[in-house]
């Protein structure tokens, strides 16, 4: 009998050893999940934490090309604005070349027409003078070839 408790002792041992053995491994299991569970999720917030790191890199990126696109947009602007400015400039300063070429011009025509009424009038005087004097002697010569013919003595 003593055998047999013996032998009951050592199997119930062994049961015992192995129910430890497997709680030892249940326990060593359990903590690998956790460990494992722990890394997954240091993992996720890495990843996340990039994520988000990616996406406030971009939204800076694109803020920065929208600033330098305001920029660049506001360059050709005051460029364009200039250059229409110059244009006008250059476009006022031909009006005014045209506005005194066509001044000196009418000033050029109206020199020659009052040139040309003054000959007109002179002219016209010069023929009243010779009409008026037909007839009479002129003014500046001798009255007369007798009087020449004595002074001429």
């Amino acid at each position: 009998m003593e055998r047999e408790e013996l032998e009951r002792q050592r199997q119930e041992k062994e049961r015992e050893e192995l129910e430890r053995q497997r709680q030892e491994k249940e326990r060593k299991e359990e903590l690998e999940r956790q460990r494992q569970a722990r890394e997954r999720e240091e993992l996720e917030k890495q990843r996340n934490e990039k994520e988000i790191e990616e996406i406030a890199q971009r939204r800076r990126d694109e803020e920065r090309k929208l600033q330098e696109h305001q920029d660049l947009e506001a360059k050709e602007k005051e460029r364009k604005k200039q250059e229409n400015e110059e244009l006008e400039r250059q476009r006022q300063a031909r009006e005014r070349e045209e506005l005194q070429k066509r001044a000196r011009e009418r000033e050029e025509i109206d020199k020659d027409k009052r040139r040309k009424e003054k000959n007109w009038r002179d002219k016209d005087k010069r023929r009243k003078e010779k009409k008026s004097l037909r007839g009479k002697d002129k003014p500046g010569r001798e009255k007369s070839s007798r009087n020449n013919a004595m002074k001429k003595k």
